[in-house]
């Protein structure tokens, strides 16, 4: 049965229009009502109505946006991308989709082009989509493919540059998966950036695995728990994403940690309500939807792929401070 936004609220126990204010991002939300809701929102796939009613009934061509763990990931990048998105293919009056997976994990229904989110090592749409003759535009890089993909390695490399500009040297990275080429991008910079400051400097520890806020959460406070030396060692943290700093800055303070006083954090996206008080890098969703479809209308049109990189910029706020010489 589809579920509702009353299930969401259900399941984490708020009003549905705490439910509305989190989905839209809107302001008046407290962290850990938040993480709860999104923690929900993933638990029961839910996709909300609005996605749904904002598409146009008809069109010139169909596009459609596939996300390689199946169906659109509610999580706030992913809404805003696909927001983003569907504001410029209904002014082309065009229409958008939400694509989910086969049991093979290649796209369910058809579309006349498509956006591809999830890039990883080997990817197998990419093969599929070539032998069915399916434009499509990768959101990541490959040779000889048309894609878009902001320039992770260079966002990883300025939060390292950064934190050890300010004289952090001891940094944690909070990574989600590291098959997918935006996490792996990320790490490779920070890494760039700590090995020219200091050949052999190295991140202290890489958390890995982690999909959601309450994932990063949970795992800073199985860390803290189980490897308090190595932990305490660590002076700054940076995080693959703005919702991971977030669930970190709740771990720390909830252990009786201060940000920055105790540890700095950088995040990574800088999404409305959730990156505006981190020091995080930007990236310009807008553009990046804007340049994907102007790629995949290449596309259209019979011309040879072509690809973007876009320049990503980092922003410093409030979670981090110059390392104390004590």
């Amino acid at each position: 049965m589809k579920k509702t936004i009353h299930d969401v609220a259900e399941l984490s126990g708020v009003s549905i229009g705490t439910v509305s204010r989190v989905l839209n991002n809107r302001p008046g939300v407290k962290s850990s009502t938040r993480i709860k809701v999104q923690e929900a929102v993933d638990a029961l796939a839910y996709i909300p109505e609005s996605a749904a009613r904002d598409l146009p009934r008809g069109g010139s061509k169909t596009i459609g946006i596939h996300l390689i763990q199946g169906g659109l990931h509610l999580a706030p990048f992913s809404v805003l991308f696909f927001r983003s998105v569907m504001r410029r293919v209904v002014q082309c009056g065009d229409r958008l989709l939400d694509i989910p997976s086969r049991p093979d994990g290649m796209p369910a229904a058809g579309a006349d082009g498509l956006i591809l989110m999830g890039a990883h090592q080997g990817d197998p749409r990419i093969d599929y989509l070539e032998k069915e003759h399916i434009p499509h535009v990768l959101i990541g890089h490959d040779l000889g493919l048309s894609w878009v993909s902001p320039d992770d390695v260079d966002g990883g490399r300025q939060a390292g540059s950064y934190l050890t500009r300010i004289g952090h040297r001891q940094i944690i990275h909070v990574a989600g998966h590291l098959g997918f080429q935006s996490c792996r991008d990320r790490l490779a910079g920070l890494q760039e950036a700590l090995s020219t400051f200091s050949p052999g400097l190295k991140p202290l520890a890489v958390l890995e695995n982690m999909d959601t806020t309450l994932d990063a959460y949970r795992r800073i406070r199985a860390f803290i728990r189980d490897e308090p030396e190595t932990f305490r060692k660590a002076t700054a943290i940076f995080c693959e994403t703005d919702e991971f700093a977030a669930g970190v800055k709740a771990a720390l303070e909830d252990a009786g940690y201060t940000v920055p006083g105790d540890y700095s954090i950088v995040g990574y996206d800088d999404m409305p309500e959730i990156g505006n008080n981190f020091t995080t890098v930007h990236q310009d969703i807008e553009l990046l939807a804007s340049t994907a479809l102007e790629l995949l209308q290449d596309q259209f049109s019979g011309n040879p792929p072509k690809s973007r990189v876009l320049p990503v910029q980092l922003i410093v706020r409030n979670t981090t401070t110059p390392l104390r010489k004590d």
